[in-house]
């Protein structure tokens, strides 16, 4: 791809519009996305953001290469190999080496294993929090679509990016038995 000249790539295996949120005129952002890796623990691949620029009165065919910058997604690995779909986007500050095994407990925890006691604070009044039968539910049926570490906690991001957010935290050790679990509205972007 020559839009990534320069950054060193796996094979791209699609190109999607970007999505959420308002652009400048002139300004075109696409998605492309890297065949996934086998690593240590499960997959890994990077999404490539590459935006172009024109000027106001010119086709989008004269749209010039203005930016690439790439962020790491990753996936427990599937029976023969790296799944399709199915990742998680890792934040800057927590590499895939940390958030591999943290993925791997929340899907233990949805499976029932080893679940621990959640402490539960819903802003939206969903019921979430109703009993800790439901906060179990809950948590077995969202999919997480971000990882992040905020100090000395793992924060997972769970349901559908720009809808309700259900955010799980708890701080790693060899045995968690706490975690928050905080349903809210996002802020618009």
């Amino acid at each position: 791809m020559l839009v990534l000249k320069g950054h060193p790539h796996e094979p791209i295996v699609a190109v999607l519009p970007a999505s959420g949120g308002m652009r400048p005129s002139g300004l075109e952002e696409l998605v492309m996305v890297e065949r996934p890796v086998a690593v240590t623990g499960g997959c890994l691949r990077h999404r490539w953001s590459v935006s172009f620029q024109r000027g106001d009165s010119e086709p989008i065919a004269a749209a010039r290469l203005s930016g690439a910058f790439s962020t790491t997604d990753i996936a427990l690995a599937a029976t023969r190999g790296c799944p399709a779909d199915g990742y998680v986007g890792v934040k800057p500050g927590l590499g895939a080496a940390a958030a591999l095994p943290a993925l791997a407990l929340l899907h233990n925890w949805q499976a029932g294993r080893g679940t621990p006691t959640y402490q539960c604070i819903d802003h939206i009044h969903s019921d979430v929090c109703a009993s800790p039968d439901r906060t179990r539910q809950e948590i077995a049926r969202l999919r997480p679509w971000m990882i992040s570490r905020d100090l000395d906690h793992i924060v997972f991001w769970l349901g559908t990016p720009g809808g309700t957010v259900t955010d799980l935290r708890y701080i790693p050790g060899d045995h968690v038995s706490v975690v928050t679990v905080e349903r809210r509205v996002p802020a618009p972007f």
